[in-house]
């Protein structure tokens, strides 16, 4: 159903067209969560992960062809259904296999959203702090946390 979902998606013609691919996922989001309560598997990774990974590569492909997307909406639900179920899971059982794979996939994710938007973050920053230099040069209360300036400064500052 995954399959079917990703197919459907990335080529959107007969017969796998956006109605079919959205209808898969919904029939494999179901099955995801019947599953583990009729007892018919053990690990919730076993339908958690197929679902994900077919978010996720719809996302991927999102983000790669439309520049404006954002990458929370375009890989956040594939997270969620990697990691929360999981994590989940982890309440009542505590194996180390799954502790550990989720701490390797959330640092993937942190590190990769952190090399993704490091020179948007620096260039907030070197914005910021390199605005509070020059305006210091001409007031020395101007950047100053406790003055009126500062407080409009920021406020003006996108």
């Amino acid at each position: 159903m995954c399959a079917v979902y990703v197919a459907g998606v990335l080529t959107d013609r007969m017969p796998l067209t956006a109605f079919v691919a959205r209808t898969a996922l919904a029939a494999a989001v179901i099955a995801a969560l019947v599953a583990p309560f009729s007892g018919a598997i053990d690990d919730v990774e076993w339908v958690g992960v197929p679902v994900a990974a077919a978010l996720l590569i719809t996302g991927a492909r999102r983000l790669a062809l439309e520049p404006p997307a954002r990458s929370w909406l375009a890989l956040g639900a594939g997270l969620a259904v990697l990691l929360l179920p999981a994590l989940a899971a982890t309440l009542g059982d505590r194996p180390v296999w799954r502790l550990v794979a989720i701490g390797v996939v959330a640092m993937a994710a942190l590190m990769h959203g952190t090399a993704t938007f490091a020179p948007q973050i620096r260039a907030g920053y070197e914005h910021r702090v390199g605005g509070c230099e020059r305006a210091s040069a001409a007031s020395s209360s101007w950047c100053s946390p406790h003055s009126t300036n500062a407080v409009s400064a920021r406020r003006a500052t996108p």
